[in-house]
Formats: structure tokens, sequence, C-alpha cells
């Protein structure tokens, strides 16, 4: 009995798409790892967090979003996802920015 050895180049083609595609799923990996490490919200928590209602800051990542005139605050949806991610940092440089004082 013998064994035959194969390269993955044998059958495997690797293209340009292919290529981008494990660049952008390292990215996402990456990407996931530095939001475990930071302290993250969504908007409810962050409404108490910095105690002001889920609606006034969905208007202030709104107007972040739109580019909007008006109070900003910075935040992302993933994809697929139905709400907002803060990020600790960014609720702390809002309330530094706004004269916000938690209650």
């Amino acid at each position: 009995m013998s064994i035959i050895k194969l390269k993955a180049s044998d059958i495997i083609e690797i293209d340009d798409e292919f290529l981008e595609l494990i660049v952008r799923k390292m990215d996402e990996y990456a990407n996931k790892k530095k939001l475990d490490k930071q302290e993250v919200f969504n908007v409810s928590s962050a409404s108490r967090y910095v105690g002001r209602s889920e609606n006034t800051l969905r208007i202030h990542i709104r107007n972040h979003k739109n580019n909007t005139p008006g109070k900003k605050l910075k935040a992302n949806k993933p994809k697929g996802s139905r709400d907002y991610i803060l990020l600790k940092e960014d609720l702390d440089q809002y309330m530094i920015r706004y004269n916000i004082k938690r209650k």
C-alpha cells in the first residue's frame, strides 16, 4: 500500500477573492477580541450608566451617524444586530464633553 502526498495547492485554488475572505475573517476575529477586552454596553445599560433615557442616547447616536447638529454619541451596530454597542471609553468621553454627571 502506498501513500500519496498531496499539497494543498494541488486541490485548493487560492485566488484574490479567497485571500480577501481570509483577511476579512481575521479582521473580524481581531475586532471581536478587542471588544472582549473592553467594557461594552447596549443602549439600555448605557442609559443606566450615563443617567439619560434610552431615547435620548438613540437621538445622540443618530446625530453622530448622520452628522447632524446636536449632541453626538459614538456607537456601532454589528451586522445582523438590532441594538447598538457602545464602548465605556466612548461613554466616558461623551459625559466629559457634555458635562454629564453620573447620578
